[in-house]
């Protein structure tokens, strides 16, 4: 059985799964998705379960003790180095399957490598499981319709002092270039942004659009409806987040432009 530790915002959960389910089915052997760092962290909620997704859920008490970064840290390096994976970097490890079939993995994984071969799995599994709402149906329609680009603007916790330094926060002479760019290559555009502010870009990234608008849905499924709306549109200029990155990656246009300049 293949373990992963889910944490994170959705985008996050996304790639931990996504490389769990492709080590899992390229050995054969169950999914089970460890969400105990729910429990603890309630500034985030696990999302997955809005999808179709295949791996059995658990908030065991047994894997609880993964919350702990100081054991984490140990497991990983003295006890357990082939039962316990943990590879917080960003940079794709090419010894990820050679990884047993009764591991536990943790870690970002935030490439596509982890996952290529199963594209078409996820591209099923990242399907919503809920009744959408009135709101999504009415501007999927509008972004179908049209020749549509989204943009997405991630503030929020971005503006704390710590993720300034680790992350950066992208201003508007970046959305300025993209919008520019965009309008050089794709006929009539319609901008549909998406964003955690949606007050700034109101302020700041509408004026800079022809004829943008920000996506505003209410529901209780906001940030999936969202997601699957930007991936709905024909083009995307993404933001640098991993909640951006897959609204881009779900985007099923074959002639897409996604731009980005990070």
């Amino acid at each position: 059985m293949i373990t992963v530790r889910i944490f994170g915002g959705l985008g996050n959960q996304m790639f931990q799964y996504a490389a769990g389910r492709a080590l899992a089915e390229k050995k054969g052997v169950k999914l089970m998705l460890d969400t105990s760092f729910f429990k603890t962290n309630k500034e985030r909620e696990f999302m997955l379960d809005k999808f179709n997704i295949s791996g059995e859920v658990t908030i065991s008490s047994k894997l609880a003790i993964f919350n702990s970064k100081i054991v984490r840290k140990i497991m990983s390096i003295v006890k357990f180095p082939k039962r316990y994976y943990r590879n917080y970097s960003t940079v794709f490890d090419d010894r990820f399957f050679d990884l047993p079939e009764n591991v536990y993995i943790d870690g970002y994984f935030q490439s596509e490598k982890y996952f290529a071969d199963i594209e078409d799995v996820l591209r099923n599994e990242f399907a919503l499981s809920f009744q959408v709402s009135e709101e999504f149906k009415i501007w999927k329609e509008k972004i179908e319709n049209s020749n549509s680009i989204s943009i997405h603007v991630r503030r929020g916790d971005y503006l704390l002092k710590k993720n300034i330094v680790k992350h950066g926060v992208l201003g508007v002479d970046y959305y300025k270039k993209a919008v520019s760019e965009m309008e050089g290559n794709v006929g009539n555009p319609q901008f549909f942004i998406f964003s955690d502010d949606k007050h700034w870009c109101n302020e700041k990234i509408v004026p800079i659009t022809n004829n943008g608008c920000v996506i505003n849905i209410k529901s209780e499924n906001r940030d999936v409806e969202e997601l699957l709306l930007m991936s709905s549109c024909k083009h995307n200029i993404v933001a640098n987040s991993s909640y951006s990155w897959w609204g881009a990656w779900l985007n099923k246009n074959k002639n897409k432009i996604v731009w980005k300049d990070f």
